[in-house]
């Protein structure tokens, strides 16, 4: 088998989409999702805006706080990964 190619580019884009559109659906507000994972209400503005790149750590934080897998996160297909 070949190696795996990712485009991170688009795998950030879809974090920061699913990130807004899970806590919306979620009914979680910017200000509830940070304090639940930690960090700023401006931090999770940046993300949801592309203006900043999340750590790992913190995309996976993220994913268990909005109850979705880190790979839905990141729009990569989980039967593949």
């Amino acid at each position: 088998m070949g190696k795996q190619v990712y485009d991170y580019t688009d795998m950030l884009n879809n974090f920061s989409e699913n990130l807004k559109s899970k806590r919306k659906q979620l009914g979680l507000t910017q200000k509830e999702l940070a304090s639940i994972v930690g960090i700023s209400v401006k931090t999770i503005q940046n993300y949801e805006n592309k203006k900043t790149i999340p750590t790992s750590a913190v995309m996976e934080s993220i994913s268990i706080a909005l109850n979705i897998s880190l790979n839905r996160m990141l729009g990569i297909n989980e039967l593949n990964s």
